[in-house]
């Protein structure tokens, strides 16, 4: 997918309209808000490349194709050139209030950085996800942070963590200078995000007994083990190797470390064999 750049002008070639429409659609979906904008900012890398700095990156001059794909980056008006003529005079109102960063207040136009941009470009993908238009030093705050808003949505965690290090309130707390750094911050994220789970063994215990089973002495050793599972585990799945029928039934508790009951599992012979793996 490609986004290509138009004038000012180009939201009437585009009838589905621009971002600030959509979002609505888009609240409460960190990952699919990062798809989506990914041709966006190949297209700001591009201008970067050739020394052009949009300079007013925001919802409304991102427009929506006919099928949904987020592939204009319009209302060139501002636009500069670094080391270029500007086009704009001096008084006139060259960004949106609620989109700039604060580092550039009295700063003159034709001293803007791409920073600019990549700040423009992750305000945009916050937007998208909470509908807010916050200043960088609330994007921690309860009623700004995507974590507490949408805890659980895919992604989430990964995502705020690429908006901390670009929605912020200096210049120097940007971890990305250019929207070619961003890109690759961005990729990093997706390729994270989409990695098929794997399991990790986080506990296993097979009998040596004679008698093939877990006997009351053995068993007193595995009471009150702690078991700690990956930070990042969502799933797991036990598994209990049980001996021939007749023999004493065996039962497996797992309990949070507040004592609540997490899962509990009954052998109807004995056990042999515990395995707790993590997804």
């Amino acid at each position: 997918m490609q986004t290509r750049v138009i004038d000012r002008h180009g939201s009437q070639f585009h009838p589905k309209g621009d971002l600030q429409d959509h979002q609505p659609s888009y609240a409460g979906r960190p990952l699919d808000v990062l798809r989506k904008i990914r041709p966006v900012v190949d297209a700001v890398a591009v201008m970067h490349r050739y020394d052009l700095i949009h300079r007013d990156i925001k919802a409304r001059n991102i427009f929506v194709s006919e099928s949904e794909a987020w592939s204009v980056l319009g209302d060139f008006g501002i636009a500069y050139e670094k080391g270029g003529d500007r086009f704009t005079e001096a008084d006139q109102t060259l960004f949106s209030k609620d989109w700039r960063p604060d580092w550039v207040a009295g700063r003159k136009p034709e001293d803007f950085e791409r920073t600019v941009d990549v700040f423009g470009l992750a305000k945009v993908i916050h937007y998208m996800i909470t509908g807010l238009k916050v200043p960088a030093s609330q994007i921690d705050e309860p009623h700004a942070d995507i974590r507490k808003l949408y805890p659980g949505a895919p992604g989430v965690d990964q995502v705020h963590d690429l908006l901390a290090g670009h929605v912020v309130a200096k210049e120097n707390q940007l971890q990305s200078r250019s929207a070619t750094e961003f890109a690759t911050r961005v990729d990093a994220v997706l390729r994270e995000l989409s990695q098929v789970p794997k399991e990790a063994l986080v506990f296993s215990f097979i009998s040596t007994d004679v008698g093939s089973f877990v006997g009351e002495r053995k068993m007193e050793t595995l009471r009150n083990l702690t078991i700690r599972l990956p930070h990042d585990a969502t799933r797991l799945e036990f598994r209990m190797r049980l001996a021939g029928a007749g023999s004493p039934s065996g039962k497996l508790t797992l309990l949070h470390e507040r004592g609540m009951k997490m899962a509990e599992d009954i052998g109807q012979s004995s056990i042999t064999g515990i395995t707790i793996v993590a997804f």
